[in-house]
């Protein structure tokens, strides 16, 4: 991992079945090597499972703003883990007021602005209307939505995309 920034499979294993414990004391362990990783290399937990990366950042928030770890496990264990058909009502009405789109748009505009320079055709923005733009609007906040509703609302969550001008077979990406 220190090397190569790639997390080993046993590691993922050994933290999405951690994830899942009931043990406060385990998952407490796991959140804190999931810690580590992420201050190490925030990109390095990119390829874990997003409900994985969804809990271990939730427990991370709750436990940086003072809440005790037991009781920021167990929220975010709800959260990612036991999401109820309320909540996942409650998910899909907040996606569709326009403060969750503003918020959406924000992250996207913030993401272009990450990889300027990396667009064929100049840096899009939320309301380009070229096909380019197009296609990364809507793999971006298609992506952004699944990863906000998997990680129980988070919206820092939705953020961790695997952002869409990464993926090599992509037309907007420039070969």
């Amino acid at each position: 991992m220190a090397q190569t920034g790639i997390i080993p499979s046993q590691v993922t294993t050994q933290l999405s079945a951690i994830s899942r414990a009931r043990s406060p004391e385990a998952v407490r362990q796991g959140a804190e090597l999931f810690n580590r990783l992420y201050d190490t290399d925030p990109a390095s937990v990119g390829d874990m499972p997003k409900d994985m990366q969804g809990f271990y950042l939730t427990v991370k928030q709750l436990t940086d703003s003072g809440m005790a770890s037991e009781t920021a496990i167990e929220q975010a264990q709800n959260l990612t883990y036991n999401q109820t058909d309320a909540l996942k009502a409650q998910l899909a009405s907040t996606q569709s007021t326009k403060e969750y789109k503003k918020d959406r748009g924000k992250a996207m505009d913030s993401a272009v602005s990450s990889m300027s320079g990396f667009f064929s055709w100049g840096n899009p923005s939320a309301d380009d209307q070229t096909p380019e733009a197009a296609r990364f609007r809507n793999d971006y906040q298609s992506l952004y939505d699944i990863n906000y509703r998997t990680t129980g609302g988070n919206a820092d969550g939705g953020q961790k995309n695997d952002q869409p001008a990464d993926r090599p077979h992509m037309e907007y990406q420039r070969g």
